[in-house]
């Protein structure tokens, strides 16, 4: 089953047969194929208990990135797209370490996923790494969550 969390689910209503919505409280059922978190804050869960996640906002030059921290420090191996401009400092020091995962292109990430579901244990191995440069760059890290929060901060005082 395909968990798909968007950032915008107000963007994301027409999906095929078989799509429960967390929102709609939807059971997640035998032949339930997809399951629309379409719901906010909740997205550490859900990391918890995937082996790896692939990080959408990263595969169109739109998107600029996600926070790839948030996967990481939940023990989730990161796949991700070229386009993360928002934060390159960040993704370079997991890139350079190998501990993410570069798509730049559909048939890569097609394999990469691949062979994160055919050989689970190299998604385990992934987060591991993962967490290690996770762990190393925590200064930065905290940087990075504090420039996020002054934003969203920023956001609560306009409304």
């Amino acid at each position: 089953m395909l968990i798909l969390i968007p950032r915008h689910p107000d963007r994301f209503t027409d999906f095929p047969k078989n799509t429960a919505y967390r929102s709609k409280e939807d059971c997640i059922l035998e032949k339930t194929s997809l399951y629309v978190v379409d719901t906010f804050g909740e997205t550490q869960k859900f990391y918890q208990s995937a082996s790896f996640c692939v990080l959408g906002g990263s595969i169109t030059p739109e998107g600029g990135g996600h926070n790839l921290i948030e996967p990481v420090a939940e023990g989730c191996a990161v796949i991700h797209g070229p386009y993360f401009h928002h934060c390159p400092e960040l993704y370079s020091a997991f890139i350079e370490k190998k501990a993410s995962y570069l798509a730049k292109d559909v048939q890569t990430l097609t394999k990469i996923i691949q062979n994160f579901l055919i050989i689970p244990q190299n998604s385990k191995i992934q987060s591991q790494r993962a967490y290690e440069v996770y762990c190393s760059t925590q200064e930065e890290i905290h940087s990075y969550l504090d420039y996020i929060s002054s934003i969203c901060k920023e956001i609560i005082v306009k409304k």
